[in-house]
């Protein structure tokens, strides 16, 4: 048994459901790769949300164990500031991510 590789022949790639649209969208836009050391309000959104809801869990605990203390209020405003944090990092992220409409005209 000899193989002989054939130049021709292509890799087998992997592609997901919509990988061919998602590259498709991407370039009608006109904008350079982006990545997300050049959006660093979306990096900062989703670290700060990431680190109000934990410390908001961890002061709920706490506030749960002594039910008169101050540390429920506070607990619960920081889970809701850390969900704000992420909702208006994911709105950053798609209102980036989707084609402006002046690049369509």
């Amino acid at each position: 048994m000899h193989f002989k590789p054939d130049a021709k022949r292509r890799a087998l790639r992997l592609v997901a459901a919509g990988d061919e649209l998602w590259q498709n969208t991407r370039h009608h836009d006109r904008r350079p790769p982006v990545s997300f050391l050049t959006q660093p309000n979306i990096v900062i959104a989703r670290a700060i949300g990431i680190i109000a809801i934990a410390a908001g869990f961890l002061l709920g605990i706490e506030g749960l164990n002594q039910p008169d203390s101050i540390w429920l209020p506070i607990a619960l405003t920081l889970i809701v500031t850390g969900l704000c944090a992420q909702l208006y990092a994911f709105y950053r992220t798609i209102m980036h991510k989707m084609p402006s409409r002046h690049s369509q005209e």
